[in-house]
């Protein structure tokens, strides 16, 4: 007779495998870049007495854009300190001023997609009403400008005296690219709205030497004008240095803006996860007021990772039913690029 101990399988206990419990991107990124708003006024101050010198430059739908030179970025860079870490990437390698992740993440470049996005929202945005926007990892910020340049110049034709406020939001992972790039763009399209006279007096004064087309200078006449007129004409502009994660998440939201713009951002692995939250969490139907993102990237990027069809999978599996998606392909290169819009309905 065999013998049996008196219990079933049932009875046996099994080891217990702890349930993985998925971390929001947004909550796993290391404090070291700690983000933080940045006052407009005192970066203008900082630029006292600087020449910018800048191009003009055509997008594929034939709008213009004004971007700072690099060139004189870098000249900037010399006389200050070139042996800081931004001066040690603009002054050293060229492929440094692509990239170093987690470092600096590309914002002194003007990339391919940038002017996509200015030819999108030229045709998609009114952009004769006031507007409320934040462009993520924005670096030289040429659809924020081309946006802020637009509508100047449609309520300067209306010779309105009263006007509604206006939100624009800059952000960058490294604040010296708000500082060279983002802010002397911004000023540069302020500065095209303006008669070429009143111009001259605010850079070189009555007297001055005459200015060059493609040159301003940021006197402290030019300062005061710039931030009295955003002031009359309810104008804010705001700037976040920083990386992305739950802390830069509250910023975003404190703002209320209603659409949120971003170019070459998804061009990793690691970078793609935390813009997709970014977007989730600020579009979300709890009470938020974004209701549109526009996100421009390449097909796919090489050697890093980062993809749109990836993007939207991971949108798609998480997205709240209130989100819907449409993506087109821009441009005639090789290398696909598209325009993918977001809306909160």
């Amino acid at each position: 007779m065999s013998f049996a101990f008196g219990f079933d399988n049932d009875d046996i206990d099994t080891p217990s495998v702890p349930k993985q419990v998925e971390t929001n991107p947004l909550d796993a990124v290391d404090g070291f870049h700690v983000p933080e708003i940045v006052s407009f006024e005192d970066i203008l101050t900082s630029l006292k007495d600087i020449r910018i010198t800048f191009d003009n430059y055509r997008t594929p739908k034939g709008n213009i854009v004004y971007r700072r030179e690099l060139f004189d970025v870098k000249h900037q860079v010399m006389s200050e300190d070139a042996a800081s870490s931004m001066g040690s990437i603009l002054l050293g390698d060229e492929k440094d001023v692509d990239l170093k992740q987690n470092v600096y993440e590309g914002g002194f470049k003007s990339w391919e997609c940038s002017y996509d996005t200015v030819d999108h929202v030229s045709v998609t945005m009114d952009l004769s009403v006031p507007q409320s926007i934040l462009e993520l990892g924005c670096g030289t910020a040429l659809p924020t400008c081309f946006i802020l340049r637009k509508y100047l110049e449609q309520i300067s034709s209306k010779n309105d005296t009263t006007f509604k406020p206006s939100c624009f939001v800059l952000t960058d992972f490294n604040y010296d690219v708000l500082r060279l790039v983002t802010v002397p763009n911004l000023v540069i399209h302020w500065a095209s709205t303006i008669p070429p006279q009143q111009l001259q007096m605010l850079c070189s004064g009555e007297d001055g030497p005459p200015l060059q087309n493609d040159e301003i200078i940021i006197t402290q006449r030019f300062i005061s004008a710039i931030l009295a007129d955003f002031a009359t004409k309810n104008i804010s502009i705001s700037l976040v240095s920083g990386g992305w994660n739950r802390s830069f998440l509250n910023i975003a939201m404190s703002f209320g803006v209603k659409t949120l713009i971003t170019s070459e951002t998804i061009y990793s692995p690691q970078s793609l996860p935390l813009v997709a939250e970014l977007i989730l969490e600020l579009m979300a139907p709890t009470g938020s007021i974004c209701s549109r993102a526009v996100v421009a990237a390449k097909s796919i990027y090489f050697g890093v990772g980062g993809s749109v069809t990836e993007f939207v999978n991971y949108l798609e599996t998480r997205r709240p039913q209130n989100i819907e998606l449409s993506r087109k392909e821009v441009g005639e290169s090789q290398l696909k690029r598209v325009i993918i819009d977001i809306l909160a309905q």
